[in-house]
């Protein structure tokens, strides 16, 4: 039975890094999927601010769709198990396993804090949630804009599947630093072609080959993303932790994560409209920033036995 219990954990070990990475691959396919019922609503509409049923403008029914959606899950969380410990290390709960000589915290919850953040202001929930409008200054029209951004959620989902294949074989930190060079060169390359950019707000426009480049280099960037800190962030800070701090660790880590989140597409509203280029700029800093902080305190976490 020992025996048993050992390969059985070697098995999961092993695969630990494809495990985790599930939980992003589960957010792409939400994107996903939520592009694929708005495109729905609109087309059937018409247009995203035409009459859909009820009175109701199609864009008032992507919001009921992703209400639904939320209730299903809320659904699916009552029903999910608590988890089993092995061993008789448990959480010792409160902020107080965190507590540590470096700004009232320990180091290593640190590292964990920086690299939730970063995932963020690098900026990649912008491509996302204002790919439309990136699409139409690029020159594409409401539908093909629309479908366009379909077809990155899609290169998402490809690129975080490549993830999932390859972070237990070439570890965390092959990939995270891989994956912040590639965004850095790309959102640089964004960065450079929307400052030819005419126009302002929602009029923003791109000459040729301008357009075509920034096009290229968005995806490019997703691939970036998706390969690496899409998916490879949730791996690492599922293995930063002891289990006595892990719970509540994550649970900060997390917090900050949306948080970012939250900064990131609030904020860019305001900042494209004051300079595309430096917005671009800026997640370019975050992406290089990125790249430094994880080679410098980053440790690898690929076949290290969790604590």
């Amino acid at each position: 039975m020992d025996s048993t219990r050992r390969a059985t954990r070697f098995a999961a070990g092993a695969a630990r890094g494809r495990l985790s990475s599930l939980w992003q691959l589960a957010i792409v396919l939400g994107i996903f999927l939520g592009l694929v019922a708005d495109y729905a609503l609109r087309s059937r509409a018409g247009a995203a601010d035409a009459e859909l049923l009820w009175g109701g403008s199609a864009w008032r029914w992507m919001f009921v769709v992703i209400a639904l959606a939320a209730a299903v899950q809320v659904l699916i969380a009552l029903r999910l198990p608590e988890p089993v410990r092995s061993h008789d290390r448990e959480p010792t709960g409160g902020f107080a396993a965190l507590r540590g000589t470096l700004l009232g915290l320990k180091p290593i919850v640190w590292v964990g804090v920086v690299v939730a953040a970063l995932q963020q202001l690098v900026g990649i929930n912008v491509i996302f949630f204002y790919s439309t409008t990136l699409w139409k200054s690029v020159g594409f029209s409401e539908d093909d804009a629309f479908t366009t951004s379909v077809l990155t959620a899609l290169v998402n989902i490809a690129a975080t599947v490549v993830a999932i294949g390859l972070v237990d074989r070439l570890g965390r930190r092959p990939l995270l630093l891989g994956g912040a060079a590639g965004m850095a060169v790309t959102l640089g390359a964004l960065a450079v072609c929307f400052a030819s950019a005419t126009g302002e707000g929602d009029a923003v426009t791109l000459p040729q080959p301008a357009g075509t480049v920034a096009l290229v280099a968005a995806n490019l960037f997703v691939v970036a993303f998706g390969v690496s800190w899409g998916p490879v962030m949730w791996v690492v800070l599922g293995e930063l932790f002891d289990t006595r701090m892990r719970t509540i660790a994550l649970s900060l880590t997390v917090t900050v994560n949306w948080l970012a989140n939250w900064l990131v597409t609030r904020t860019f509203p305001a900042l494209a409209d004051l300079s595309l280029p430096l917005t671009y700029g800026l997640y370019t800093v975050f992406a290089v920033v990125a790249l430094v902080f994880t080679a410098r305190t980053v440790p690898e976490t690929k076949g290290v036995a969790l604590a």
